[in-house]
């Protein structure tokens, strides 16, 4: 991150953050039906239709994603790889 950080300009560093907090925000997105459905709907806020508001937020996440460019994608996958290999390597 530092090396990113030293190498890009402001506008680039500014757009690689927008588009990993998308891509954030895309995952909670997913993760609204699978913990609805764990929790057996005992949650102290209940939103009502959450599976339209998760779909929303999902289809929005996904159509600015498809507007970052080549360099942002490969930063951010790049980055996704290492951060999993990271996590594969620890000890459970």
């Amino acid at each position: 991150m530092f090396t990113f950080a030293g190498l890009g300009n402001f506008e680039w560093n500014a757009v690689l953050s927008a588009v990993s907090r998308l891509a954030v925000y895309a995952a909670m997105a997913l993760a609204v039906p699978v913990l609805r459905r764990r929790r057996d709907g005992r949650a102290q806020f209940l939103l009502p239709f959450p599976f339209v508001f998760s779909s929303v937020a999902l289809l929005f996440s996904l159509v600015l994603l498809t507007q970052m460019g080549k360099a942002e994608f490969f930063v951010i996958a790049g980055t996704a790889a290492i951060a999993l290999l990271n996590w594969l390597a620890l000890p459970r």
